[in-house]
């Protein structure tokens, strides 16, 4: 919305032309014989009218052309800043996927290679609870969550490995708990997939805004 002071000089323009061409009008009407119209020539009057109409006309559009001109430039603006912005939050949650994944990878490599080296005995339940949410804090963190939300991920997403992950835990007193550790290996492996093609994607993207930014 244009504020008073941006919209004045349109305002002037307006009013400056319009004295003018009253003024202009005046002239000829007070001094029709002299020095625009002879006499002879009773039609002068309203010709030199037409004529000033006319010009008047194309002079009144340049105004509003400018302004016309700078309404788009200002929209064009506009619409540049809210670009920018909307790819600086995305390129935000890019970044923090990135910084979220590394720490997730770290933990993921550990617990795998924890659960499939584990001996039999040392397999209890509460280990396999904390396996298991462990697991789940990772595909619950809030930057994988934001980022699924933001880019297309692939078919296996969070809420599918987080689904196996709650199928897998319900079974373990089915099947026990040497079945529990083999699960986790399997999750764990699967949510490293995952979470390094989340990685991958958020760097190539944070690479690419990160030049239009500059």
């Amino acid at each position: 919305m244009k504020t008073p002071e941006r919209a004045f000089p349109w305002v002037g323009w307006g009013v400056a032309i319009g004295l003018l061409f009253a003024a202009a009008l005046f002239a000829i009407w007070q001094g029709s014989a002299q020095p625009w119209c002879k006499a002879d020539e009773p039609e002068c009057f309203r010709e030199w009218v037409a004529a000033l109409g006319g010009w008047a006309a194309v002079v009144v559009a340049i105004p509003t052309v400018l302004f016309i001109s700078y309404q788009i430039k200002d929209a064009r603006k506009h619409q540049r800043d809210n670009a920018f912005i909307a790819l600086r939050h995305t390129r935000m949650i890019a970044v923090r996927a990135i910084n979220a994944a590394e720490i997730a990878l770290e933990v993921c490599r550990a617990e795998e290679q924890q659960w499939g080296n584990i001996e039999r005995e040392g397999i209890t339940k509460s280990r396999l609870r904390a396996g298991f949410g462990t697991a789940r804090t990772i595909l619950t963190h809030r930057a994988f969550q934001a980022y699924e939300e933001e880019f297309d991920l692939p078919i296996i997403n969070l809420k599918a490995l987080l689904d196996e992950l709650t199928e897998a835990e319900g079974r373990v007193e089915e099947l026990g708990l040497s079945w529990g550790a083999s699960a986790l290996v399997s999750a764990y492996r699967n949510i490293s997939s995952l979470i390094e093609f989340i990685q991958e994607s958020a760097q190539e993207y944070s690479a690419q805004t990160n030049e239009l930014l500059v």
